[in-house]
């Protein structure tokens, strides 16, 4: 048995809060147990339900970044999903910096998605494409397969879409035309990749030297997991009963289960495509059944009427790309870029442009109405301190709640929804259990238990994040004891607007404290129902403002407080966490704040 004071109990629980993996009253609750069994925080933080076998892996990895897989050190988590976990890693012998894919120890008892994972670091080792991420070493070690990729730093498609709405066409055409360049390789080899859709192609900086239109970045497809053999042997690996790939995207032929070739890829490029033009996937705010249904029938919404800027030619071209029969798509990716050539010189000769439009990006969800404010309530000031930043420390300052010291911002002309409502494109699960839903409303939603974060979108063109914005979403508490909005994360703790039944507060978490975090500021608010009643006035609008060197806090438009913070960078990121329940989180959005104009005199 492990002894309360052991390094293994201790050092496992301060990973686990570094990572965010356990919240502060989680630690504290474990430490008493641990004091109280003898038992190891790792075990006991399963029986309690507080990780998963998975996320005890991973903490356990990033334990010993030195020797969790031979030849790397591990740096950070970048990614999880259903199979395993991606790190960023050093690999050492080079002195670079890679993407490092391994399979979870509970996935290794899978043959299904062992022989995935093999296939795919084998598929892709095949493929040398400047389009194409590329594969740089594969094994296995202490019963874990490992895959190591190049390092894509940027951000994919789908989350470009998100913040920019429709594309010009012209851009359009330049990004499908290198994804057709790449997917042409792979047919070059028997490869179909059988997954192509906005999350699985990156947008990166060009490397010196790399000719591209001034602007237009470089397109890299990722994620060759269910590519499919097609030299003759169906290598389709699938889960018995379950279709792999994503519906809004897929060929109807894949959804029939019958033969595959380049041409479903030419399809799902061609949904792709569609989407950047629209501003909205096809099909959007539809089910898995009803996609399939009219696919099977040829029932694609006409692209014209949801872009009527884009030229015939271009309209005509992603049609194609999309027909019912594959007999009646470009046969070759010969065909395709000699068509896609002719979509970009037309749509150049017109000089057609389409401005990044946010209500465009928001069109294929219903967006719930902003909360009206509930008469005023007293604000309560908790503490008004000054910390000194200490080694792995947050530096803060209390602010009053009276008055915004400084000038007055607004919100600018940019804004990003970021949730689709149909999948976690630009999500990545920390701990629990995540997925799109419906509401009482029947609104779609964000439902999670545990802890889930997102990356925070640049601006179109800007040449890194937004130094001043507003980050809002609507929570339902549902079933959670409560929710958090997490945010000014940094090494050494981060910020959290609370809430709770009938009350919203402002905590200011650190990573090494054990307790359940120092509260700053709280306000009561109108309490909305509980999961037993049928009121639809369930939400709460949670929000929270950047501005130079302070975060300001709030809770349907009523302000909860705010702290004025130090030197350290903070993450371009922010994340939700429900503890013991289910939530639902609702229209989360980053809007530009801009100076107020000031008013003049005549």
């Amino acid at each position: 048995m492990t002894s309360p004071s052991t390094p293994n109990s201790v050092e496992f629980l301060l990973k686990a809060t570094q990572s965010l993996l356990l919240s502060a009253e989680q630690v504290h609750d474990l430490t008493m147990l641990v004091g109280a069994s003898g038992a190891s925080a790792a075990d006991l933080a399963v029986r309690k339900g507080y990780l998963s076998v998975d996320d005890v892996e991973v903490v356990e990895t990033l334990l010993r970044p030195g020797d969790a897989i031979p030849g790397y050190e591990i740096l950070e988590v970048i990614g999880r999903g259903g199979m395993g976990v991606v790190y960023r890693a050093k690999q050492k012998n080079l002195d670079r910096v890679v993407a490092l894919k391994t399979v979870s120890y509970r996935q290794m008892s899978r043959p299904d998605a062992v022989a995935r994972f093999e296939q795919e670091a084998h598929t892709i080792a095949r493929l040398h494409h400047p389009h194409i991420v590329t594969a740089y070493d594969f094994g296995k070690h202490e019963g874990r397969l490992y895959l190591a990729m190049e390092m894509v730093e940027g951000e994919d498609l789908e989350a470009f879409i998100h913040a920019s709405g429709r594309l010009e066409e012209g851009v359009v055409w330049g990004l499908v035309r290198q994804a057709a360049w790449g997917l042409a390789h792979a047919a070059s080899l028997e490869i179909v990749h059988r997954d192509i859709k906005p999350g699985n192609l990156m947008l990166v900086a060009p490397p010196a030297g790399f000719s591209l239109s001034p602007g237009l970045p470089m397109v890299k497809i990722t994620d060759f997991g269910l590519a499919l053999l097609s030299g003759g042997v169906d290598g389709r690996l699938t889960i018995e009963g379950t279709t792999l790939g994503s519906p809004h995207y897929m060929a109807p032929e894949q959804l029939r289960s019958s033969t595959v070739d380049l041409r479903a890829d030419i399809y799902s490029l061609g949904a792709t495509a569609y989407h950047m033009l629209a501003g909205q996937p096809p099909f959007p705010g539809q089910g898995v059944g009803e996609i399939v249904v009219a696919k099977l029938e040829g029932k694609t919404p006409p692209l014209s009427a949801l872009a009527p800027r884009t030229s015939p030619e271009g309209v005509e071209l992603v049609m194609a790309m999309m027909a019912l029969s594959a007999d009646d798509r470009p046969k070759d990716y010969f065909e395709l870029l000699r068509r896609i050539d002719g979509a970009q010189a037309t749509a150049a000769g017109n000089g057609e442009t389409y401005s990044p439009s946010v209500s465009s990006t928001s069109s294929a969800r219903k967006r719930r109405p902003r909360m009206t404010r509930r008469r005023p309530i007293a604000l309560i000031v908790l503490l008004t301190m000054t910390l000194l930043a200490g080694a792995g420390a947050l530096s803060w300052r209390l602010m009053p709640t009276s008055g915004e010291p400084g000038p007055p911002y607004t919100a600018g002309k940019w804004a990003a929804p970021l949730y689709d409502g149909q999948s976690l494109q630009g999500w990545t699960t920390i701990a629990g259990t995540w997925s799109p839903a419906e509401d009482r409303e029947g609104g779609r939603v964000l439902a999670g238990a545990g802890s889930i974060r997102r990356r925070l979108p640049s601006k179109p063109k800007a040449t890194g994040p937004l130094e001043t914005f507003r980050l809002t979403v609507a929570v339902d508490i549902h079933e959670a004891k409560n929710v958090e909005l997490q945010f000014g994360l940094t090494s050494g703790g981060y910020f959290a607007l609370r809430l709770s039944p009938g009350e919203a507060e402002l905590i200011k978490h650190e990573i090494a404290e054990s307790g359940p975090g120092e509260g700053l500021a709280r306000a009561p608010l109108a309490t909305f129902g509980n999961a037993a009643t049928a009121d639809s006035q369930r939400y709460h609008e949670l929000r929270v403002d950047r501005l130079p060197g302070k975060w300001v806090a709030y809770a349907d438009d009523i302000r909860v407080g705010g702290v004025e913070t130090g030197d350290e960078q903070a993450l371009n990121e922010f994340r939700l966490l429900a503890l013991n329940g289910l939530a639902w989180f609702d229209n989360p959005t980053i809007t530009e704040l801009v100076p107020a104009p000031v008013a003049t005199v005549p």
